[in-house]
């Protein structure tokens, strides 16, 4: 059995749609005969367009919306040199998430799931902004910028245990690092690298909505071939399946 569905009422959800959809599309269309050619649109969209939420699914219903009305309204504007982008937001320190936030577990959970260890800012969310309005971002219209420090980059392991391909044992906490593989059977494909014929090859991992490649089986020799197995270039092992 899944999770029951968000139930919100329709005076709830009327509310959010006015915030998140009616909003910007009505402000827009008043403002675009005052708006000079060449200027900017910027609308605030969320991670939850792109990470399936547990909470809820009204709120990203009308994100998703305010996307889709964000690069369409990029194809319109065009001609008059206008650019239209959306930022996608992760979780921020805002009025609207202090209450939850506050809870010491949700916070830890928050952070748990962001590349980047933290809990976002105004300031990192304005700072994108600042950019995708100044002319630095000319040349930038119809997408989203993804400002969230990274959230569900990967699918956390429940492996504590993993062998660096240089032989030496290295112990780690969360997901294996570059050039690592975890302890325990193999599983997936194996392919040779090419140019490594004689000194190594690749396990391909499942791992979460992807694959990691990682080296297994090289030689020390050729890492100091190549001035250590840090700088490997991760393009090398990266190929399609």
């Amino acid at each position: 059995m899944g999770r029951p569905i968000e139930v919100l009422t329709p005076e709830e959800f009327d509310r959010m749609i006015a915030v998140n959809i009616k909003a910007p599309f009505f402000l827009t269309q008043r403002l675009l005969p005052r708006l000079r050619d060449g200027g900017r649109i910027i609308n605030i969209s969320s991670v939850s367009t792109r990470v399936a939420s547990s909470h809820g699914i009204g709120y990203p219903l009308t994100k998703g919306a305010l996307e889709v009305f964000s690069h369409t309204l990029a194809k319109h504007l065009g001609p008059r040199g206008i650019t239209v982008n959306s930022v996608a937001v992760g979780f921020t320190h805002t009025d609207m998430t202090a209450e939850v936030l506050a809870d010491p577990a949700n916070l830890d959970r928050n952070i748990s799931l962001t590349a980047l260890g933290r809990i976002g800012q105004a300031r990192d969310i304005a700072d994108a902004v600042a950019f995708l309005a100044s002319d630095g971002a000319r040349w930038i219209t119809g997408t989203r910028i993804d400002v969230s420090g990274g959230v569900n980059l990967w699918q956390r392991s429940t492996r504590s245990s993993t062998k660096a391909v240089s032989g030496r044992a290295a112990r780690t906490r969360g997901r294996p690092g570059p050039f690592q593989r975890p302890a325990g059977p193999a599983r997936g494909c194996h392919r040779i690298v090419p140019g490594l014929r004689r000194t190594g090859r690749v396990h391909c991992r499942d791992q979460g909505a992807g694959a990691a490649w990682v080296m297994e089986e090289a030689e020390e020799d050729f890492f100091e071939r190549v001035g250590g197995h840090e700088r490997f270039p991760a393009a090398t092992v990266s190929r399609g399946r």
